[in-house]
């Protein structure tokens, strides 16, 4: 893991190279909201010998580059614990709570959009996701994936004008496409359900989570 302010973008480059699992985007994402980090940007990338490569842009909670050392050390240190399985996520999100100047902040709400598409990728199903922007977000749609089953292979997540556009190619644990027009509906609407949820009700409140640890 290595860290890096990048002062003409006003955000902080995190690079994270380890080993591939289903779970870890997942968990990455999950162990940012436990140190209140917002994710602005992310591309990853699954490479052929069964790594994962991983560049992330974020901000503290209040938009501000990360620049503490300090800080690095603790994020790097709970990366390491839950990604070895010594520290659960959720038990980590359960002991948090968001600072008042948090939960005061006023947002204007931008449209929730999702499409999942079989035919722009010859080798994946390709879900597009449009939403506001909110501290855990990211954490709460890659948790939602993997529960319903889509293995994310690629994806690439951006962030302007706090509305979120995020893409990811995925596969089922067979390795295949998602074409069950059932399976289609089930992904949108549990997918549509966590981004639409309430401010008070999301992971980002250190609300019990429905969905067992990943």
């Amino acid at each position: 893991t290595e860290f890096r302010v990048v002062p003409e973008k006003g955000m902080t480059e995190i690079l994270i190279y380890t080993v591939n699992a289903p779970q870890v985007f997942s968990l990455v994402t999950g162990v940012m909201l436990c140190h209140e980090i917002n994710i602005i940007g992310a591309d990853v990338f699954y490479t052929g010998d069964g790594r994962l490569f991983l560049t992330l842009l974020v901000t503290d909670a209040r938009g501000v580059p990360i620049s503490e050392s300090g800080q690095f050390d603790k994020v790097r240190k709970t990366l390491q614990q839950v990604l070895t399985g010594q520290v659960k996520v959720d038990s980590l999100l359960a002991e948090r709570r968001l600072p008042d100047y948090l939960l005061k902040k006023p947002v204007q709400k931008a449209e929730s959009r999702i499409a999942i598409d079989n035919d722009v990728s010859a080798y994946y199903t390709v879900i597009d996701i449009y939403a506001h922007d909110r501290l855990g977000l990211l954490y709460d749609i890659t948790r939602t994936l993997l529960q319903l089953g889509c293995y994310v292979e690629v994806s690439k997540i951006s962030t302007k004008v706090e509305q979120v556009t995020d893409v990811f190619y995925v596969k089922d644990i067979f390795g295949h496409k998602i074409i069950s027009k059932e399976k289609i509906a089930s992904i949108k609407k549990g997918l549509l359900d966590v981004i639409e949820v309430k401010p008070e009700e999301s992971t980002a409140t250190a609300a019990p989570s429905a969905f067992p640890e990943p």
